[in-house]
Formats: C-alpha cells, sequence, structure tokens
C-alpha cells in the first residue's frame, strides 16, 4: 500500500513538472527564432570580385570598384566599405591603393546592399613586382 501511495505521489509530481518543461521549450524555441531574425544591417553573404578601381574615398574608408557580373555580363560598379578588420595582399594599407588598380576583393554584403572588404589584393603587374 505504501509503495503504491509513493508510486502515486511521484507520478502526480512529474504530471505537475511536465507542462513547466514544455513551456521552457516553448520560450527557448521563441528565443531560437527571435536570434535567427536579421538585424537591421547584418552582413549576409560573402561575395568575390576581380575589377578596376574607380576611385577611392580615404576620408570615408571606400573604394569603387568596376567589374564584370558575370551572369548578367555586364558593366557594373560598387562602392566597398574598409574597416580596421581588412586584409590587405601586395599593399599594406588603402591609402597605397590608386585608381587603375585591378584589385581581387573578397567582401560580405549585407540585407540593405552595403559591402565591407574582408580582404583586398592588388594585381602586380610582373614589372611593378621586380
Amino acid at each position: 500500500m505504501k509503495s503504491n501511495a509513493l508510486v502515486l505521489l511521484f507520478a502526480v509530481m512529474f504530471l505537475a513538472l511536465v507542462p513547466q518543461q514544455a513551456f521552457s521549450q516553448e520560450e527557448m524555441m521563441e528565443a531560437e527564432e527571435e536570434m535567427m531574425i536579421e538585424p537591421e544591417g547584418a552582413f549576409l553573404t560573402e561575395e568575390w570580385l576581380l575589377g578596376d578601381v574607380i576611385a577611392l574615398d580615404s576620408e570615408n574608408n571606400q573604394l569603387r570598384v568596376g567589374y564584370i557580373d558575370y551572369d548578367t555580363e555586364e558593366e557594373k560598379e560598387i562602392a566597398i566599405q574598409v574597416d580596421a578588420e581588412t586584409g590587405y595582399d601586395n599593399v599594406s594599407s588603402l591609402s597605397e591603393i590608386k585608381p587603375g588598380d585591378v584589385v581581387s576583393v573578397d567582401y560580405i554584403t549585407d540585407s540593405q546592399g552595403g559591402a565591407l572588404a574582408l580582404n583586398i589584393r592588388v594585381d602586380k603587374s610582373e614589372s611593378e613586382t621586380e
């Protein structure tokens, strides 16, 4: 009799805790969904391009690059932001890049179309590297 009462007591306690557990899981799922929602200005995709530097804006840490969109075969331009985390190959900073330089840029874009450079490689001709 005591063992039946003990089992019944544990069963009641277990059932009392189960709804709280389920509610906690629902809260957790809602929190995870909120984290998946893109905050404004969040960077979304990584891209790459090869093109010619058209202009530099050292004050705003930005360069404008002309390139061919290989999907549409159209000539396009893009303004790419540079920050302290941007890496460089064949130059050490944005100030060493000049209009007309051929650059390969790895960058990320955000939902508003902004671009941030991850790495910029300036292609040097053989005569420039000697």
